[in-house]
C-alpha cells in the first residue's frame, strides 16, 4: 500500500475514534461509522471499496479488541482520549485492516 494511502486510512481512524467506538456497538451506531469513516477517506482520496473495507475493519477491531472502559474513553466526545488509547488504536487497525501492495 501506498504511505499516502496508508497516511490517509490511519487519519480516518483517528479522527473517527471519539465517534465510532461505541461500546459493543449496535448496528445503527455501526452502520453511522462506517459512513462517516467512508465519508472520511473519501475525503483523503481513497475509493469507496477499500474506504468501505476499511472502515468496516476498523469497526469490527473496536468491538472485539477493545474493553468496555476503553470503548468508553473513546466514544467521550467532550474529552480526547489518552494518547496511548488512540495509539492502540492505530496500531490495531494498522495490524489488521491494511494490506501491503
Amino acid at each position: 500500500m501506498k504511505l499516502s494511502r496508508l497516511s490517509a486510512l490511519l487519519a480516518c481512524a483517528t479522527v473517527l475514534a471519539p465517534w465510532g467506538a461505541q461500546a459493543a456497538m449496535d448496528k445503527p451506531a455501526r452502520d453511522k461509522f462506517t459512513q462517516e469513516c467512508v465519508a472520511a477517506a473519501k475525503q483523503q482520496n481513497l475509493d469507496t471499496k477499500t474506504a468501505a473495507a476499511h472502515c468496516e475493519c476498523g469497526a469490527k477491531v473496536v468491538n472485539e479488541k477493545f474493553t468496555p472502559a476503553e470503548i468508553a474513553s473513546l466514544s467521550d466526545t467532550k474529552t480526547a482520549p489518552a494518547p496511548e488509547l488512540t495509539q492502540k488504536l492505530q496500531k490495531l487497525v494498522t495490524e489488521n485492516c491494511t494490506k501491503a501492495k
